[in-house]
């Protein structure tokens, strides 16, 4: 299934309710609304990622880089005017293939796996019953396991539990399980995006619980607004108290 056809789905998907999740003082609803009607431009950090996925899912990339690295002449803002699609360079695909590599050497075992004839990549899961969908990095069809490769600059444990917390990575957990009733487990695989490009395992084992009780706050939030529900926040004033559960930290 080409990615046209996975996003063109009407099912909900975990990247769109993460646009209505956090907590109710930071949370807009206009502004969740303007960002389901606005498409977004790749950034360079997200060709980076694409062309890492790409590099996992097949073992290397054709890619191509651009010709120019700066478009500061007329001759490179020409070119730049004519192409289309995402603007690739070299150092991009440098950088794409060393994370690449760093899974290689620290975490063989996934490497291996990717390579597997059993696994399957880029998987496009529908749940038809909850009208949900999501599409997997990758599925261990003989163990029901699903990861899901995720690239951050602090691949340290503080920094994995903010990302985790900040980026709604709990409530993509819990959504991808949801969703896919053959999958057992979920798992991500944090890789540093710069050099030296560490690579941090984390099953999402401990986080699924809180990412479910975001999610049912989301999914209730995107259903109201695709009901066209548009009402005024009522907000305490008070700061409400963490729970140890909010409190947890990620198990690395």
């Amino acid at each position: 299934m080409t990615d046209e056809e996975y996003f063109s789905h009407p099912y909900v998907s975990a990247s769109k309710l993460k646009i209505f999740a956090g907590p109710e003082w930071n949370y807009s609803k206009r502004q969740s609304l303007h960002k389901l009607q606005t498409p977004f431009k790749p950034s360079d950090a997200m060709n980076v990622g694409t062309l890492f996925h790409e590099i996992m899912e097949k073992g290397w990339t054709d890619a191509k880089a651009c010709p120019y690295s700066e478009f500061r002449t007329e001759e490179a803002k020409a070119w730049k005017e004519k192409h289309e699609g995402p603007i690739i360079k070299q150092k991009m695909i440098d950088t794409a293939k060393m994370m690449a590599e760093s899974v290689k050497l620290m975490s063989p075992e996934t490497w291996d796996l990717a390579r597997s004839m059993i696994t399957e990549k880029e998987r496009a899961v529908f749940n038809h019953g909850h009208k949900m969908k999501c599409k997997q990095d990758l599925f261990d069809a003989s163990s029901g396991a699903t990861y899901d490769w995720k690239l951050a600059y602090d691949v340290t444990p503080s920094g994995i539990r903010k990302a985790c917390d900040r980026l709604h990575y709990d409530l993509q957990a819990a959504h991808y399980l949801m969703t896919d009733e053959d999958a057992t487990e979920f798992n991500f695989l944090f890789v540093q995006s710069e050099a030296p490009f560490e690579v941090v395992k984390v099953p999402a084992s401990s986080i699924v619980d809180r990412g479910m009780r975001k999610w049912e706050v989301a999914m209730e939030r995107y259903r109201r607004r695709m009901d066209g529900v548009l009402e005024a926040t009522t907000i305490d004033p008070s700061y409400p108290d963490r729970t140890p559960v909010e409190d947890e930290d990620v198990e690395l």
